[in-house]
C-alpha cells in the first residue's frame, strides 16, 4: 500500500525501518476487545521507522489504537513512519491513530488503506505533538459497498507546524466516504491541510 516509490521519505522509511507491529485477523473472527499498541522515542539525534500492517480478512471485525509519544529532549530527532491497512470483502475496522511526541522531533508518515467489498473503514487520527508533523493519510476503495469515515482533530501552539494531507480515491463504484478534519491553534503556530476526492 506504501511502495517505496511513493516519495522520498517513503523510500527513506522502506530502506531503515527495522520493527513495529503487524496484525491479521483471519476470515469471520470478530475480536471484542480493541487491540492498542505505543510507540516510544527516547533516543536524542537518532531516527525511528516503524511500519504497522494491519490485514483484517473477510468478514472480520477488530478495534486498533496506536500511539506515538516521547519526552520532550534538547536535540532532534526524527520518526519517519508507515502504515498498511488492508480491508478484505466486508470486514470492518476502527483504526485510531493518536501522536503526542516531544516538541524536538519532527515527524513524517504515509498511512495508507485499501477498501475490498462492502468493507468499512473507522478512521480517527489525533495530532497533539512534535515540533512538525507532516502526514498523507489516504482511504482507497478498491470494491462496491465500501465505506470510509475519516475524522480527525490536531491543536497546536507556541512555534508548531502541522500539516495533514487527506485522499479519497473512488476507484470502484457505489462507494462512500465522508471526512471531517478540525483544529485548534495559538501562539505562533501554523498548520495546513489540503485534501483531494477522486471519483
Amino acid at each position: 500500500a506504501v511502495p517505496p516509490s511513493y516519495g522520498k521519505f517513503e523510500a527513506l522509511h522502506a530502506a531503515l525501518w527495522t520493527g513495529g507491529i503487524f496484525l491479521y485477523v483471519p476470515p469471520g473472527v470478530k475480536v471484542e476487545l480493541p487491540f492498542r499498541a505505543g510507540i516510544w522515542q527516547q533516543t536524542s539525534r537518532a531516527g525511528i521507522f516503524p511500519h504497522t500492517l494491519i490485514i483484517a480478512d473477510a468478514g472480520s471485525e477488530v478495534t486498533y489504537i496506536e500511539s506515538y509519544g516521547s519526552e520532550t529532549q534538547n536535540e532532534q530527532a526524527m520518526s519517519d513512519h508507515a502504515v498498511e491497512l488492508f480491508l478484505k470483502d466486508g470486514a470492518t475496522l476502527t483504526f485510531v491513530t493518536l501522536q503526542n511526541w516531544g516538541r524536538h522531533l519532527y515527524s513524517l508518515g504515509a498511512q495508507k488503506a485499501l477498501l475490498e467489498r462492502d468493507a468499512t473503514l473507522q478512521w480517527v487520527i489525533g495530532t497533539l505533538g512534535s515540533q512538525l508533523t507532516k502526514t498523507h493519510h489516504e482511504v482507497w476503495m478498491m470494491g462496491p459497498g465500501s465505506t470510509a469515515n475519516v475524522h480527525g482533530f490536531y491543536f497546536a501552539d507556541s512555534n508548531q507546524h502541522l500539516d495533514h494531507h487527506t485522499q479519497q480515491e473512488h476507484i470502484a463504484g457505489h462507494s462512500t466516504t465522508d471526512l471531517l478534519f478540525k483544529g485548534v491553534l495559538k501562539d505562533k503556530a501554523r498548520t495546513i491541510y489540503q485534501g483531494l476526492i477522486h471519483v
